[in-house]
């Protein structure tokens, strides 16, 4: 089975690559000069078998099976494969789903189809081409109607590049990943955040990026009644002899007593264990096996 490059999003919507496994669907593998040389067209039955890297070689040969085609199967650089070898397929393209970094991706692997964004008219262009487009050129900010339609995570990567596009985005909305890409970034905007959406998680990852964003983190023995969940979880991650001063553990979240209990086993006596879900059981056994006489081994889900 061949192994692929993917562009996956990270926890912090941070685009990087990875090698992932292409989809294969079953059954013995026909050729794809077998079935583009098939006169009477393929078996249906050999279609199905077909994963998007397949179907956009075999569409090179045999445009003709556009009808047959599923087109979910097809990932961005099998889409990228097939529109430069057969460019009138650009319309059946979902390029209103795409976000920034995705027209990044399939951009960056195929220059030549530059053109997608570089020949549409600016009222025309999707939200995500006009945020991959305020990247390269942020003095295109007045020209963009677009704003109000952008996902989150593009009004967050745009305002971490250009601070001055914060006045677009809908602070409400971000989650503490998408706070991540901006205050990383831009810390001068901590001010704005609502740091009781932040789990320990979040908070450690934020603060190893930028230490001086700590001064936003109340202190567990001076004004303990300011910290959310969150920043319980932080700070007994760092002091685990705090746990003592903890009124209610219930409040802090499963996913992060499930963090903390990876870091300090000793905290078990105050988790109710059959709240915990799979995600929590897999998170706590993949750190060792001292959790296995307490889980709840129906509640494992097969991945």
């Amino acid at each position: 089975r061949r192994q692929r490059q993917m562009c996956i999003r990270d926890s912090y919507g941070i685009v990087y690559n990875s090698l992932g496994r292409a989809d294969i669907y079953g059954g013995k593998m026909v050729s794809i000069r077998q079935l583009a040389e098939q006169q009477d067209g393929p078996a249906a039955s050999d279609l199905e078998r077909l994963d998007g890297r397949r179907w956009s070689k075999l569409l090179i040969r045999r445009p003709e099976l556009a009808a047959q085609c599923p087109w979910d199967r097809l990932e961005l650089l099998d889409w990228g494969r097939l529109m430069l070898a057969r460019p009138n397929f650009r319309k059946q393209f979902p390029a209103d789903k795409l976000n920034a970094a995705s027209w990044k991706t399939l951009l960056d692997a195929y220059p030549d189809l530059s053109s997608l964004i570089d020949d549409v008219p600016y009222d025309k262009l999707p939200p995500g081409a006009w945020a991959y487009l305020l990247c390269q050129n942020p003095d295109l900010e007045k020209r963009c109607k677009k704003w109000g339609e952008m996902d989150t995570a593009d009004l967050c990567m745009l305002a971490s590049l250009q601070p001055e596009f914060f006045r677009h985005c809908k602070v409400s909305k971000f989650t503490a990943p998408n706070w991540f890409v901006l205050l990383s970034r831009q810390p001068q905007l901590a001010e704005k955040c609502d740091w009781n959406k932040f789990s320990g998680p979040d908070w450690e990852s934020l603060l190893e990026a930028q230490p001086r964003l700590k001064r936003f983190l109340p202190s567990p023995t001076e004004d303990p009644q300011k910290l959310s969940p969150g920043m319980w979880a932080y700070h007994l991650m760092k002091r685990p002899e705090l746990v003592e001063r903890v009124r209610k553990w219930s409040k802090i979240s499963l996913d992060d007593q499930a963090w903390l209990l990876c870091r300090h086993p000793e905290f078990s006596r105050f988790c109710d264990f059959q709240q915990f879900e799979s995600i929590h059981w897999r998170q706590l056994l993949r750190n060792g096996a001292r959790f296995a006489a307490l889980c709840d081994w129906h509640k494992i889900t097969p991945t």
